[in-house]
């Protein structure tokens, strides 16, 4: 990664510049993985279709071993409780999306880990940015706010 790499966690303040420095961050992980051989293509496609479209404005990126994060970040910080997973299922070849919103739910507790779960879908490979579009546009809350 970069050099001056900011590590920004849950509550930590976000400007804007910090929302695209983040989304370029992620872009560069996934282009190093796909070159060390991992098939992650789909999710590299995704990140770029999310800054060409000026998500990146909106969202805050994260990564999970190859998983793709997105979260919205709350009042202007970083903020985990409402989060969408994008993993690559290899030997399916299909593309797994769970979206858990965690709002006054307790991590600590497993019947909350299931409430948690909100929205889950599956994809071709291709349909990646399709899936993506189709979320933020079923799910209110996700919707990017035009100022």
């Amino acid at each position: 990664m970069t050099s001056n790499f900011k590590h920004l966690t849950q509550g930590d303040d976000l400007t804007p510049t910090d929302l695209k420095e983040k989304w370029v961050e992620t872009l560069k992980f996934y282009d190093q993985m796909i070159e060390s051989g991992h098939q992650l293509r789909p999710i590299r496609f995704l990140v770029r279709h999310i800054i060409d479209k000026g998500y990146d404005n909106y969202y805050f990126p994260g990564t999970s071993l190859f998983n793709l994060l997105v979260s919205i970040p709350i009042d202007k910080k970083v903020n985990y409780t409402k989060t969408l997973k994008v993993e690559i299922d290899q030997l399916r070849n299909i593309v797994k999306f769970d979206y858990r919103d965690w709002t006054r739910l307790s991590r600590d507790n497993n019947a909350d880990f299931e409430k948690s779960l909100k929205w889950s879908d599956t994809c071709q490979l291709t349909e990646c940015c399709d899936t993506f579009e189709y979320f933020i546009n079923t799910y209110k809350e996700w919707k990017p706010k035009t100022e």
